[in-house]
This record gives structure tokens, sequence and C-alpha cells, in this order.
């Protein structure tokens, strides 16, 4: 299962704190069992400016994708989806589905 799925964008050119939140969404997928989710941070800079350090881009990076594994693997069935929760505290991320 590889679907890609944002969790929680942060706009730094606003005023806005970033306050903790807790969110969730779900994502589809093409059967199997899943081991956990990865995380990595996408940043669109300005109009041409675009930064990602997604596993599949196969460069190296100085901010390394993280992988959250489940308590056991899960049996996901094509198509029915799994959702993956998020949470921080301005200090701290947590992900579990």
């Amino acid at each position: 299962m590889t679907p890609k799925a944002a969790a929680r964008p942060f706009d730094f050119a606003s005023a806005e704190p970033f306050a903790g939140t807790r969110t969730s969404t779900k994502v589809a997928n093409s059967g199997g069992t899943a081991n956990g989710v990865v995380q990595w941070i996408a940043l669109q800079m300005d109009e041409t400016g675009w930064y990602e350090n997604a596993p599949e881009h196969g460069a190296g990076s100085a901010w390394s994708a993280v992988f959250w594994p489940f308590a056991s693997p899960r049996p996901c069935p094509a198509g029915a989806g799994v959702e993956i929760f998020g949470a921080h505290n301005c200090k701290q991320l947590w992900i579990w589905a």
C-alpha cells in the first residue's frame, strides 16, 4: 500500500500561531498488509521553490523520512481505506492508525 495523503498543512507566511492540533485522513489502498506509516515533509517556499523528502525520490536529505510502525501488521482489503491520525503540541508529533 503506497498512497499519499496530506496530514496537516502549515502556512509559514501567515501570522497565525501554530497551536497544537489533532487531525485525521482516510487513505485508500490497493490491498495487502500495512506495517506502518511513513511521514515526510513537502515545502512550497514560493511560486517556484519546492522541496520534498519523500522516500521514493531516492535522494539523501538532512530531514529523513520517519517510519511510524503499527503495533501489529494490519490486513488492508483493497479499497477499504485506513484512517490515519496525527497530533502535535508544537514540540512533538504523533501518528497512529
